[in-house]
């Protein structure tokens, strides 16, 4: 979380000095099935402060320096280089690419949405068409659809829900992607197009931004937006 508030000021270049784990004691980054294929396993280290300590005097936790790397590019840096290593201290210097992070990784992905349109009451089986307003309350530029692979690409998903709250239907129908990025500060329209249910009764649509093959914003912290509609035959 540091690290990430470090990115969200940072407009283009970021230098790190920080107390590292022993680089004489330090595993070599390695693949395992926990992680997932392509995936580097990296050494962080938790210092243990006990409760008869005057002052914590060292950092709680202590990041090895390919870990340290790996964190940096997560929360959007681009291009780092490791200055100095000695002592069991290090230097480096991260630079990014942009002003903001952007969606293709993990951050603080947060959005307002508004319901500017959409029917309460329906038939079943017929088209429910969706307009909601999506301000960008956070400090990660969403990505349009022009992205390789989508990955990070953000549009409106949405989960069906009974009318007492238990799902219903998880993937119940998304949008396009973002026809431009969106920066934090700005706002974009989604239209959706959902297929009522074709049983009667009460239903909620929680509705959400999704970052392609990133995470549902609700994931990082996020609030969906809850739209009641009564579906009669």
């Amino acid at each position: 979380m540091a690290v990430e508030k470090l990115a969200h000021i940072t407009k283009n270049t970021l230098f790190i000095e920080t107390a590292i784990y022993p680089p004489e004691q330090q595993p070599a980054p390695f693949q395992h099935r926990i992680a997932g294929d392509g995936c580097n396993v990296h050494t962080f280290g938790y210092v243990e402060n006990p409760a008869h300590a005057r002052e914590a005097v060292y950092n709680w936790f202590l990041p090895s320096v390919q870990g340290l790397e790996a964190l940096l590019r997560n929360v959007g840096f681009t291009e780092i280089k490791v200055v100095d290593v000695a002592n069991s201290r290090a230097i480096l210097v991260a630079q990014k690419q942009g002003e903001y992070s952007a969606s293709q990784t993990l951050g603080p992905m947060e959005a307002s949405l508004t319901l500017e349109q959409g029917a309460s009451v329906c038939k079943t089986g017929e088209t429910l068409q969706l307009v909601v307003k999506a301000a960008n309350t956070g400090f990660v530029k969403w990505l349009d659809g022009k992205a390789e692979g989508a990955l990070g690409s953000v549009c409106l998903g949405s989960h069906l829900l009974r009318g007492d709250g238990v799902e219903a239907q998880w993937e119940y129908g998304r949008s396009g992607y973002l026809e431009q990025a969106v920066a934090p500060g700005e706002a974009a329209r989604f239209l959706l197009n959902l297929v009522t249910p074709d049983t009667p009764g009460q239903y909620i649509i929680e509705l959400d931004l999704v970052a392609e093959n990133v995470a549902w914003f609700e994931d990082l912290g996020g609030i969906p937006l809850r739209h009641e509609i009564t579906v009669v035959s």
